[in-house]
């Protein structure tokens, strides 16, 4: 392509391509062309004046060379970088913009004046009828205000100022929409994968095709070297996948037959055939643009607050208007109070401001889920880095050979270099391009190159046998040894390094130190980091500690963490966002300063000697033998020696130890045969096999003789008063089939416990979502034999399922709401990382699907975003007809939004509502009943004439309603979930349910309902009250399905013929705690008060309503809670059977009690 130089400096040269017209499509592909040369850091191509603009930092007379030999047709552009380019969009955007002024402007002073008025005036029809939509929603908002400055100039003849006005306007609109589809298309651009064509499997052959083509089940080919283009499972071969694109690591991980892999990541070594599970472009696409669109939860607070604030200004600003009317009598001077008023720029500026900031981080390559999370980095005070390709350059380079055969290292790194040029893999390339900075030719003069996936190169050179990769492949594999006298130099070799092994004829000829470059400005950026006022700054990597150690040491960073699996590094951050909810659990004293943590408070709570003395004295009625089944494999004899003497500390002492060995050799058996030979209540078994956790579990079961079997893991402990609590709530209940308790984890080290688990009492629906029970579960051996032991094919889950079928068949589950078990696990994991544990999260969504089938419900369960958590989709039978009951006094803004939101978003169809009008005082609230049947004909309005009693008010509509299910609900409240009735719906048509509630919201997105806790605050309190909406809650509680005691009437759906039978609500409650009586007596009754998190709706009730601010209000509401306290006060004195007695009542957010 001919070309010439405008203008350049230094690393950036500004060239003129010699073509008349450049379209789209050419400029596109000219800068895909120039950003994929090496050395560019940066192009910019402009089709109008087919120029180009290139920052480089390799060789000016290469990058030269590259222009001169380009050529449209000899590029191949993938099709997802011409859809997401975005050059079409601006330039459409930029000419709407220049059309819009020159025709604006070129109206003005060309039209004829009549002409003029007259366009302006249908102009105008739009956004008055826009502002009269408004009013007729009985709102007053910005489109309002819009109208009436439109309207008022229309009126007066003013049509400059109209014009000006909607210009003005329609300006505004232009820019967000422009601004909105350019941070889609940026981010979509951001995170194209660029793959044009790939090898097709069809019918035993390879076909190279286009890569939209593709669907899901298909078979395609992946060639060392090639990027993996779609979401899938390895069908065939082995390879080593560098998933950097993913997790950050450049270090490529195995991947064999069955494993999945991920599109964006790498295959380095070998090759593989992949089945499709889901293809990409559009869709990935499509999931960015929802992200983005999808912004209803995701706003900044200040984005909330702006648009609150410019609804709520127009009132004041159209009062004004009057007022300056009023009191000039200036049409003029009246109009210019709505012309200078900021509500729609307030309205539109912070939409726009958010989105351009997010579009600006997408260019540094930082991707932003929404304006909340902006406004989050404020209050963050721990930054979490990965270090390769973060904090280091993710370009392996040779630091240093160090020779063992007394060759120059030049010559054996000649030597390695000619093996590994073979190979596309990092590793390979930092040796080839060490080779190459050295001038150091290799040429062939090996034989033919052997490749072991996952563990080096073997090759024969000169007739003698040449090795190269890592120490597990030299040494172990291939037993090559270190030349005599060599010893003490391979145990000094640098620690900061990765090594990469080279043997000759079984010796050890030298070993290649890799090092990944340290970013230059890494220390500087950490350093203003901790100036900017972050206290804690982070490294995780998955390298060794060593390497770890010295990065951590050049960028100063104040924790690191080496050896993470990269999922593991999600975890961690996750575990840092819950600390400023685990700090919560800290007790704190009257000026805030921390006073006791978990670990302090625990030791206070537990059992302390004189207590354990006193269990080993004490006798039962029932002295049940309980045999504790442990599956054994290759258990560290310290973890191990931990759990038998934990066993062997209880106070109950009939008790027996199953353990069923899977190891491969005699250690574990030897230890155990020599420490805890003589203990009869130990029994051994050594497998002939591993036959996976279920199999091995289900041998030490068959060891067991005992009444009762306990499950454990074989690297936990026990709480010495363990047995005693289980042995005596077997006691008090008259031998229930189930026992399950508290617990907690525990360092890998023993040192310490952390994140206590306080469970509520059995609570089958949020077993459905999460197993909850997990340790201590005890379990009457003759209900085993009963379901069966534990099941292979649900392995990873295996004990999930065991619980859901034991739970099924029990007549009496048991609750011990004490700390006796810890759970050993990393502190830098979560027990179990997403990534390798996919398996057992699939196979707990079987267990609950399987669940389902069981117990003759129609179900469909899929794993959530958290995981470990699922979610069910119930079967609803039929088209019941639902009854939404709203009383109303005035407030008809409120009511409008209530009933529009119903109206508009709600996907189930067939419902009635009924307002109960109850003592309005305003005339415009019965004008708007007038016209209520009309606007929404499925809405009627019934009269209550007797004074304000919430109780009586919807006992009074209940006869009045024609459906099956009443859906109480409050006139401040706006429907978020379109599925809001059939997420309730399908719960509360199951058997053993009355009542389902809902998840309420503050306006700024804050929890306000997420269930009801007896005895919090008094009689009764709100769970996770003003928490975020992000926020899951202690251990999933605000986003889990789960019986509750009670829900709040703002938004409770319940069966009319259990509503009949507990005799609705009690009328003694005139304001207060009727809703919560009314699920009292629902579950009095033996039914179930259920919530859930997926029926989501706003409610506008201020954070500081409920004050009893007056004499009369204040006898009333101690009149009610003294009736509360009479009805209930048993139930209330036993604690609420779904919150644990360990938790705050104080506080919402489950913190610890305080004594």
């Amino acid at each position: 392509m001919k070309f010439t130089i405008k203008h350049e400096k230094k690393g950036r040269i500004r060239v003129h391509l010699f073509q008349k017209y450049m379209n789209f499509t050419q400029a596109d592909t000219l800068q895909y062309y120039l950003e994929n040369l090496d050395g560019v850091k940066k192009a910019q191509v402009f089709n109008r004046t087919s120029d180009a603009l290139i920052y480089y930092t390799g060789e000016r007379n290469e990058l030269l060379k590259a222009i001169q030999a380009f050529g449209y047709s000899r590029v191949s552009v993938p099709t997802q970088v011409l859809e997401n380019s975005g050059r079409e969009l601006n330039e459409t955007y930029k000419e709407k913009l220049v059309n819009k002024v020159i025709f604006h402007y070129g109206r003005k002073l060309l039209l004829p004046y009549p002409l003029s008025a007259i366009y302006t005036t249908a102009m105008s029809v739009k956004y008055i009828w826009l502002g009269v939509k408004t009013l007729w929603k009985r709102k007053i908002e910005v489109p309002v205000l819009d109208a009436t400055a439109i309207g008022v100039s229309i009126f007066r003849g003013d049509f400059s100022t109209a014009g000006s006005v909607m210009f003005l306007l329609g300006i505004g609109e232009l820019l967000e929409e422009w601004t909105h589809k350019k941070s889609v298309d940026d981010l979509a651009r951001t995170m194209s994968l660029n793959t044009g064509k790939v090898w097709l499997r069809s019918e035993g052959t390879e076909v190279l095709v286009d890569a939209d083509k593709i669907q899901a089940g298909d078979m395609v080919v992946v060639h060392m070297g090639n990027v993996v283009p779609f979401d899938g499972l390895i069908a065939e071969g082995e390879a080593m996948v560098n998933q950097a694109s993913l997790t950050g690591e450049s270090v490529p991980v195995r991947k064999v037959e069955g494993n999945s892999v991920y599109a964006g990541t790498v295959v380095e070594e070998g090759e593989a055939v992949i089945t499709v599970k889901a293809v990409g472009g559009s869709s990935r696409y499509e999931k960015i643009a929802a992200m983005i669109e999808d912004t209803e939860k995701l706003k900044s607070g200040l984005e909330s607050k702006a648009e609150h604030l410019a609804d709520r200004l127009v009132p004041y600003t159209l009062g004004g208007t009057a007022l300056t009317y009023l009191l000039t009598r200036n049409v003029t001077k009246a109009v210019s109070v709505l012309m200078v008023d900021f509500s729609c720029a307030l309205k539109l500026a912070m939409p726009v401001s958010v989105l351009s900031a997010i579009r600006e981080a997408g260019e540094y390559k930082i991707t932003v889920k929404g304006g909340k999370f902006l406004e989050a980095v404020a209050d963050a005070d721990t930054i979490v880095f990965d270090k390769t390709g973060t904090l280091t350059k993710a370009e392996p380079t040779v630091a240093e050979v160090v020779p063992f055969n007394g060759q120059n290292e030049n010559e054996l790194l000649r030597i390695a270099a000619c093996l590994e040029e073979h190979f596309p893999h990092s590793m390979a390339k930092a040796v080839v391009d060490a080779a190459k900075k050295r001038k150091l030719d290799h040429e062939e003069m090996h034989s033919k190159v052997e490749y072991i996936v996952a563990h080096g190169i073997s090759t024969t050179i000169e007739g003698k046998k040449a090795i190269i990769g890592s120490s597990h492949f030299v040494f172990e594999d291939e037993k090559c040894t270190i030349p005599e006298g060599m010893e003490e130099k391979f145990k000094n070799l640098p620690n900061e390094y990765s090594h990469l092994y080279l043997a000759i004829e079984g010796s050890l000829a030298a070993v290649i130190c890799i090092e990944d470059p340290l970013r230059e400005e890494a220390p500087a950026v950490v350093k203003a980091l901790k100036k900017a006022g972050f206290s804690k700054v982070v490294m995780m990597t998955g390298d060794s500690e060593r390497t770890a150690r010295a990065v951590a040491a050049k960028v100063g960073v104040d924790e690191y963490y080496s050896e993470v699996l990269p999922e593991d590094k999600a975890s961690f951050v996750e575990k840092e966002k819950a600390k400023g909810f685990w700090g919560r659990l800290f007790r704190k004293d009257k000026n805030g300063e921390h006073k006791e943590d978990y670990e302090e408070w625990f030791e206070r709570h537990k059992a302390d000697r004189k207590t354990l003395r006193r269990q080993r004295h004490e006798h039962f009625e029932q002295n049940p033998l309980i045999s504790i089944v442990i599956p054994l494999y290759c258990t560290p004899t310290p973890y191990l020696k931990e759990l038998i003497d934990s066993v062997r500390s209880q106070t109950y002492t009939n008790w027996q130890l199953c353990l069923a060995d899977g190891s491969p050799d005699q250690k574990v058996e030897e230890y155990v045969q020599k420490r805890y030979g003589k203990d009869k209540r130990i029994l051994y078994k050594h497998l002939e096999g591993n036959g996976g956790i279920s199999v091995n579990t289900n041998k030490a079961i068959e060891m067991a003789t005992g009444e009762y079997l306990m499950l454990s893991d074989h690297d936990d402990t026990l709480e010495p008063d363990a047995l005693y609590e289980i042995v005596r709530a077997i006691n008090d209940h008259q031998g229930p089939e189930i026992i399950y308790t508290d617990e907690d984890k525990l360092s890998m080290d023993g040192e310490f416990y952390f994140e206590p688990h306080f469970k509520s009492d059995y609570n089958l629906f949020r077993l459905r979502d999460n197993n909850y029970i997990c340790h201590i579960f005890v379990v009457k051996k003759a209900l085993v034999n009963q379901v069966g032991g534990l099941r292979p094919e649900f392995d990873g889950s295996q004990d999930y399922d065991f619980i859901l079928r034991c739970c099924e068949q029990a007549k009496q589950v048991i609750h011990i709401p004490k700390v006796l078990y810890h759970w050993r696990c990393h502190m830098n994991s979560v027990a179990a990382n997403p990534e390798s544990k996919t398996y057992a999260y699939e196979a707990g969504c079987r267990a609950i699907q399987e669940h389902y089938r069981r117990v003759g419900i129609e179900a469909e369960v899929e794993m959530t975003k958290h995981p470990g958590w699922y979610r069910s989709h119930v079967k609803i039978q039929g088209e019941p007809l639902v009854s939404i009951i709203i009383p109303n006094k005035d407030h008809i803004d409120d009511l409008e939004k209530c009933l529009s939101s119903i109206y508009e978003k709600s996907t189930w169809k067939n419902y009635e509502i009924l307002v109960v009008e109850n003592n309005s005082e305003e005339q415009e609230t019965f004008d708007y009943y007038k016209n209520l049947s009309w606007r929404y004909p499925k809405a009627r309005v019934l009269t209550w004439e007797d004074g304000f009693n919430y109780s009586a008010i919807n006992n009074f509509a209940v006869k009045e309603a024609k459906g099956s299910y009443l859906l109480f609900l409050n006139n401040d409240v706006e429907v978020i979930s379109p599925g809001w009735i059939e997420e309730m719906l399908m719960i509360c048509q199951q058997p053993d349910v009355s009542i389902v509630g809902a998840k309420l919201y503050y306006p700024d997105n804050l929890i306000q309902h997420a269930g009801v806790v007896l005895g919090m605050g008094g009689i009764a309190g709100h769970i996770m009250c003003m928490a975020s909406c992000e926020d899951k809650g202690y251990f999933g509680r605000a986003v889990n399905v789960q019986e509750i005691s009670a829900v709040t009437a703002a938004c409770m759906l319940m069966k009319a013929e259990d509503f009949q039978a507990v005799g609705g609500f009690d009328e003694e409650f005139v304001v207060a705690f009727n809703d919560i009586d009314l699920c009292m007596k629902a579950r009095a009754a033996g039914k179930k008060v259920v919530f859930t998190p997926y029926a989501e709706l706003y409610h506008y009730e201020s954070k500081s309503r409920g004050m009893e601010d007056t004499p009369e209000k204040q006898f009333r509401f101690e009149k009610e809670t003294k009736r509360f306290e009479e009805k209930w006060g048993d139930e209330m004195a036993k604690g609420d059977p779904y919150y644990n007695p360990n938790l705050s009542l104080k506080e919402a957010d489950c913190s610890l009690r305080e004594d």
